[in-house]
């Protein structure tokens, strides 16, 4: 399996001879002969890819999971490097000419359709990467990725180093009246109260904090994240959309929208905008009445002033407990983890005829960490998962998956299942909310997609190669089991009584489902938007200012929540600026519409239909990104997807 234990010093050293151990192998390869079959080249490359993926895995991960001075340093001593190989790589020309002959050459059409269309993404990506530049252009292009890498690791460095930066103590318990009694024990220290900006913490403050002020004291530090000292992401962003820019145009794009789509489902610019604005048109007014409503209830309760954005989630809270009789912090005593991952297994279990068995005896990189074996109906293991769920510090905030080591003729798949939830506190178990549940289930998907995967060809196997715009199609898909009744019965139980949740209760949950949807939806459109406006409109003559004018102009246009001037959200927006999702947040809405629509299919066959459930991983998990995502869609549905499933999930029509 993996091995953790990284001799870190060394960590450059070993990167660059390793990369320089490929660069040789490649050009011997090359040098065999002048026309190279399939067999007697991708292999190979396969391997090389393999061999160099084994060795950065986990060096990249622990970056993100068990950061320090040593490893960040290491790290980012490796990403000239990595950066230098992948221009040198991306830009070889005898390389690209193999690939070519090969999609020309009349085998072509006896090879099996994931190797196809990995021909076909290889000549693609060469194009996308400048393989016809010349000179100077040449020269630039390696410059620039060696840049954009840099600065996407700063930025995200940034926003870790300014959250972990940021402590309040407070010694008097007053002032965090309204916290629930276990956050207050998971907040106690011998000192006081130590209050962060790590997401359990910050959002218990903004949902149940009486205090007003400490709530706005939070609401800024959280949106004035990385934007001054040593931590500002100012400069950082501006540099990234500049060579973003740059490269775009450098490769005949008008802009990088331009460039992002060439890898997606959306064929254009004006697609994408008209598929937001649509959305937006529907959902806005949904999102207002949800404002209203808001507004009142906070005037019913005596609270005379305009409301402000730190007072949305508290009164919010309020009103969801007023309106359907639902205590999220009760309602967490039913979600202990294990009681959670129980069901989460057997789900797994009765959709796709699977077994998860826990690994107590695999090393990992902190105690917190567990692994567990995906088995087949013949008890033999076909996967590997690394869960890794409680927040802590020097870890970076969110959640995802990634792929640990992908399906090989003598390898299983491994995949990494990142979360922060709030860790056990005392004599209690980690207790969930329901959106931490569906935070679960939604990273669950991706794994399976890539455990699932019945591809050998590398770079289309799992999520390798698979659209940005339909990748989230299995997550987001596999997020609607949590809402089910039958689901629910088998991932609640009181962490004390053992009970299972009560049917009234689970009655209020479903009809909480849709609450303030329109308000959720609105926001999720005003990121896409001001994301995908960003990069089509940046100009690097121009001065910071208009990133922020740019989204000012979006959230006028889409929000109707209340603003705050000094609102930086950019500076932390890690998905675009450190993530792969410039020009592509649009991407989670895109996919929503594939997974609702996906979904129904569920609900009309049954879903824990276990013949649905093999349909799905036959058409869609099997097939990871070896034919287009429209067509795996169709397979399954046997139509082209309908953006109403969409609209009529979240009850807007």
């Amino acid at each position: 399996m993996i091995h953790f234990n990284l001799d870190i010093p060394n960590l450059p050293t070993q990167c660059a001879a390793l990369l320089a151990q490929h660069k040789a192998q490649i050009d011997t390869l090359l040098q065999q002969s002048n026309v190279l079959t399939y067999d007697q080249l991708v292999p190979t490359l396969e391997k090389i890819h393999s061999e160099f993926h084994d060795f950065w895995s986990p060096i990249s991960h622990l970056n993100s999971v068990m950061n320090s001075d040593a490893l960040r340093d290491a790290y980012n001593q490796c990403l000239p490097q990595l950066s230098e190989f992948s221009t040198w790589l991306s830009q070889h020309q005898a390389l690209y000419h193999a690939m070519l002959a090969i999609k020309k050459s009349p085998d072509f059409i006896h090879l099996r359709r994931d190797q196809q269309t990995y021909i076909e993404h290889e000549c693609r990506d060469f194009e996308l990467s400048g393989i016809h530049l010349e000179g100077e252009n040449k020269l630039l292009y390696g410059q620039l990725q060696t840049q954009l890498s840099q600065l996407s690791a700063q930025f995200e460095e940034h926003i870790l180093d300014a959250t972990d930066a940021w402590v309040l103590t407070l010694d008097n318990e007053a002032a965090l009246h309204g916290l629930p009694a276990a956050v207050l024990a998971s907040l106690k220290t011998e000192h006081g109260y130590q209050l962060t900006l790590q997401a359990p913490c910050y959002l218990a403050i903004m949902t149940y904090a009486e205090n007003r002020a400490l709530r706005q004291q939070f609401y800024t530090a959280w949106v004035t994240r990385a934007t001054c000292g040593k931590h500002d992401n100012s400069e950082t962003l501006f540099n990234i959309l500049s060579i973003r820019q740059q490269l775009a145009q450098l490769l005949n794009f008008q802009h990088y929208a331009d460039y992002s789509l060439a890898t997606k489902m959306a064929d254009t610019t004006h697609e994408v905008i008209d598929f937001l604005q649509q959305l937006l048109k529907t959902a806005k007014p949904f999102a207002i009445q949800d404002m209203a409503t808001l507004s009142a209830f906070a005037n019913s309760l005596g609270f005379t002033e305009t409301l402000q954005p730190w007072d949305i989630a508290y009164y919010s809270e309020q009103l969801k407990t007023a309106t359907f009789a639902i205590d999220e912090e009760q309602l967490r005593e039913f979600f202990p983890i294990d009681a959670v991952l129980s069901g989460l297994f057997e789900i797994i279990q009765r959709l796709y005829g699977l077994r998860m068995r826990e690994c107590t005896d695999m090393a990992t990189w902190h105690p917190d960490v567990r692994v567990y074996q995906l088995r087949d109906a013949q008890d033999q293991v076909i996967a590997y998962c690394y869960l890794d769920l409680y927040t802590r510090a020097k870890k970076r905030g969110g959640a995802w998956m990634d792929d640990a080591m992908s399906l090989r003729d003598n390898q299983v798949p491994c995949a990494y299942l990142t979360c922060n939830f709030r860790a056990a506190s005392g004599d209690n178990p980690a207790l969930l909310s329901h959106d931490d549940v569906i935070t679960l289930f939604h990273e669950c998907g991706h794994c399976l997609h890539h455990m699932l995967t019945q591809v050998t060809t590398l770079g289309v196997s799992g999520i390798n190669g698979v659209s940005w715009d339909a990748v989230e199609l299995p997550s987001q898909l596999f997020e609607n089991w949590p809402w089910q009744k039958e689901a629910l019965r088998f991932i609640s139980q009181h962490y004390q009584s053992k009970q299972p949740l009560d049917p009234l209760m689970i009655d209020q949950m479903l009809k909480a489902k849709n609450f303030q949807a329109g308000l959720f939806l609105v926001r999720q459109i005003e990121m896409a938007l001001f994301d995908f406006e960003l990069h089509m409109s940046f100009d690097a003559t121009l001065p910071y200012s208009q990133i922020q004018a740019c989204f000012d102009s979006v959230r006028q246009r889409a929000a109707v929540t209340p603003q705050a001037d000094f609102n930086r959200f950019q500076h932390s927006f890690s998905h675009i600026f450190a993530g792969g999702y410039a020009a592509g947040y649009y991407s989670y809405l895109w996919a929503e519409v594939l997974a609702t629509d996906a979904f129904r299919k569920f609900l009309d066959e049954g879903i824990f239909n276990p013949d649905t459930g093999a349909a799905f991983r036959k058409t869609i998990l099997a097939k990871g990104g070896s034919e287009p995502a429209a067509k795996l869609f169709k397979d399954f549905c046997h139509r082209a997807p309908d953006i109403h499933a969409l609209l009529e999930s979240y009850g807007l029509k």
